[in-house]
């Protein structure tokens, strides 16, 4: 057999090597193209899918300009052999895998360690969702050896040793949709919208998402579910087929609660094979959005309906998430149970703490509040637990920043929390969305909407999407933009009526607008909602207060009807 012309290494700091033993020398988007090629099904990668991937913030002609001379760059520095190395067509790009060898294991490091593109989040779920697979693969290989010592013991030893593992967030696995008629390039579709299904959902916050690469070495078929959850321990599956006819293409999928081993559902979805590969994504995001919803909907109602003392910690947390923003009184209290119950079997979990710390500040927020000092403290006795616990948490250095301006109003603190939070997970839409929300208090509306939109890209499958709405209709306020600012708190309206802040957004961009008597009728609607409120006490205690916007805001609720 022919030794490979090249080495790549993916594990630790990347490199590229010739068989002759020089090291060649490539800048960071140049590495970041060749190890998702080295990781791709038979090396190949779509031009749109790379294009997305590593230049998504340019406009598609410059990405494609910038794709053509990135590979250009990695040719020249190959020199000879680079025409046997990489290949290309009008659509793909394709590595030949017989020409490398991928070497190094987890052991010498982090998976592509010390490579960071800022802004490029396709790119950095990626790299997120690679690193996951890799860590799981190799706690699963220390766990085969550690088996294999406590197989010595004797029975009753090992059942003294081995504790039950605790999940706290759903596993979810996306397998590859297989062709019917077993065609190569409806295979070929099906395993690359499988991938972007499973990047659609690893942008949640409420899901653990198990690595396409990994769900590669899967059969897709009914017969061998039990040995893909023994494999995988997942939670919920997604398994189809694809067929693909005259450009479009029909995808049937199931989804499974592989812990109940009920069907949750089987749809099928269609579409236009052209628009995929040329980067629209639509269909990905819709099956992903369905599984997200489908999902957070079995755990809320498994934690409406069964004692918690027989409940999964992550139906627990998702349960306890989905009654804390929804507009029910009883079920927002019923979240704590959830939370504490949670916490009870999975003490040491940072981001559980952190949820709760969140749920005190909420409690303010709606208005069930007796004493918000109370709640403050609470809050903040909650996520310096968490913190103490993971100080890297970019949920919990969120949630305490969160704690600190709504409850507080100590911004400065809170705008660190944030920084910290962004520094330590870039795709942390929270903490994009409440440092938007910083800025809009403090008139800076140009980095308040640019926040926001952040945010709001990184997480379309949110299920607080209403709240996204509302604080990006904040930083809409703050830029005078009160037509478009109505339009977002309407829109949140339509899923939840009972959110005080949204009303007071509506209340506000009404009176601005010269729509007095609608205005009236907003803030009548608020004071319902919340009955104790009052300018003086809106002066007092919100953060925004201290700012010229605040008081701008405070003037246009006294003039709606909000009395002093």
């Amino acid at each position: 057999m022919r030794k490979a012309r090249f080495c790549i290494r993916l594990f630790g700091t990347f490199s590229l090597s010739a068989d002759d033993g020089r090291l060649l020398s490539l800048g960071v988007k140049q590495q970041a193209l060749l190890a998702l090629l080295a990781t791709a099904k038979n090396g190949e990668r779509t031009r749109s899918w790379l294009q997305g991937a590593l230049w998504s913030n340019v406009q598609p002609k410059q990405a494609s300009g910038s794709l053509r001379n990135a590979l250009s760059s990695v040719r020249r520095i190959i020199g000879l052999h680079a025409v046997d190395l990489i290949s290309t067509t009008r659509e793909r790009i394709i590595l030949n895998l017989n020409e490398i060898d991928l070497v190094g294991s987890p052991d010498d490091g982090d998976f592509l360690e010390g490579i960071d593109i800022p802004y490029e989040e396709e790119f950095n779920d990626w790299l997120r969702d690679q690193r996951q697979f890799y860590i799981q693969q190799h706690k699963t290989a220390l766990a085969s050896v550690s088996a294999n010592v406590i197989e010595l013991s004797s029975k009753s030893q090992l059942q003294q040793k081995i504790q039950p593992q605790t999940d706290v967030l759903p596993l979810v696995a996306v397998l590859p949709l297989l062709s019917k008629a077993s065609l190569p390039d409806d295979a070929a579709f099906g395993d690359a919208l499988s991938e972007e299904v499973s990047r659609s959902l690893s942008r949640s916050q409420l899901f653990n998402v198990i690595s396409h690469l990994s769900c590669r070495n899967f059969e897709n078929n009914s017969g061998r579910l039990s040995k893909i959850t023994e494999s995988l321990d997942v939670d919920f599956l997604a398994t189809g087929h694809v067929v693909v006819k005259s450009n479009k293409f029909h995808a049937n999928i199931d989804l499974h609660n592989m812990r109940s081993g009920r069907l949750l559902w089987a749809h099928e979805f269609t579409g236009e094979l052209a628009e995929f590969l040329s980067g629209d994504l639509d269909i990905a995001r819709e099956i992903a959005g369905l599984i997200s919803r489908s999902v957070i909907a079995d755990a809320t109602r498994l934690a409406q309906s069964k004692p918690l003392p027989s409940l999964e910690c992550y139906e627990l947390l998702v349960g306890a998430i989905a009654q804390m923003y929804g507009q029910n009184a009883t079920g927002f209290v019923h979240a704590q149970s959830l939370l504490l119950a949670a916490i009870e079997r999975a003490p040491n979990s940072s981001i559980l703490h952190a949820w709760l710390a969140k749920w005190y500040v909420l409690r303010a927020q709606k208005g069930f509040s007796q004493e918000i000092e109370v709640d403050r403290r609470l809050a903040l006795d909650r996520t310096a637990r968490a913190l103490d616990l993971d100080p890297d948490c970019s949920l919990s250095l969120t949630i305490d920043g969160f704690a600190h301006s709504h409850l507080g109003r100590r911004m400065d603190i809170a705008e660190t929390r944030y920084r910290a939070a962004i520094d330590s997970n870039q795709s942390q839409p929270f903490a994009w969305l409440l440092l938007s929300v910083l800025h809009a208090f403090r008139n800076q509306p140009v980095e308040a909407i640019s926040y926001s939109e952040q945010a709001c890209r990184l997480s379309p499958l949110d299920p607080q999407k209403y709240y996204f709405e509302t604080l990006t209709a904040t930083a809409l306020l703050s830029a005078n933009d009160d037509k478009q600012a109505l339009k977002l708190a309407e829109s949140s309206l339509l899923t939840n009526q009972r959110h005080p802040s949204t009303l007071r957004v509506k209340t506000i961009a009404l009176q601005r607008l010269g729509r007095t008597s609608e205005a009236k009728v907003a803030a009548r609607e608020l004071l319902v909602i919340d009955p104790y409120l009052t300018v003086s006490g809106y002066l007092r205690t919100h953060p925004a207060a201290a700012y010229d916007t605040g008081r701008e805001w405070a003037k246009a609720l006294r003039e709606s009807g909000i009395p002093d």
